[in-house]
């Protein structure tokens, strides 16, 4: 894969349901965030994609998932 590709191959493998191709952009796009994140096809990713991205990302500093650390009160139910 390719900085210039990568957000691209995402984006068809997402389209396709094709998971190993998806997760291996997501892997990319972590492994070289800082070359990916500026260009305009990152910019221009879906918002799930993103969020799939940004799941990505804090997994592997450690942090939990927005899904995984809320837990509904009494009050949003």
């Amino acid at each position: 894969m390719k900085v210039s590709t990568v957000c691209q191959i995402l984006t068809v493998a997402d389209q396709h349901n094709a998971t190993y191709l998806k997760d291996e952009s997501v892997s990319f796009i972590v492994a070289h965030f800082s070359e990916v994140h500026p260009t305009e096809t990152f910019k221009q990713l879906h918002r799930h994609l993103l969020d799939l991205v940004h799941s990505a990302i804090s997994a592997r500093l450690g942090f939990p998932t927005v899904a995984a650390s809320y837990r509904p009160t009494s009050s949003s139910k």
